[in-house]
């Protein structure tokens, strides 16, 4: 996944870069980092983001 496939994927799930770092359980800063370039976007990560755009599983919500 590239970053920019993965930036199309968050606007298409409506999830902020935060929010699906707070969703993955990163830093921010790593998701920055992946979105920019600087990182390898890893493949569990590829693979959860594709379950959440294929309807399989969905990113899991806020608690409280």
């Amino acid at each position: 996944m590239t970053p920019r496939q993965l930036r199309v994927a968050l606007k298409r799930l409506a999830l902020s870069q935060s929010e699906a770092a707070r969703r993955l359980g990163i830093q921010q800063s790593t998701m920055y980092r992946w979105l920019a370039g600087e990182r390898k976007i890893p493949g569990p990560v590829v693979a959860a983001v594709n379950c959440w755009r294929s309807g399989a599983f969905s990113p899991p919500q806020r608690n409280g």
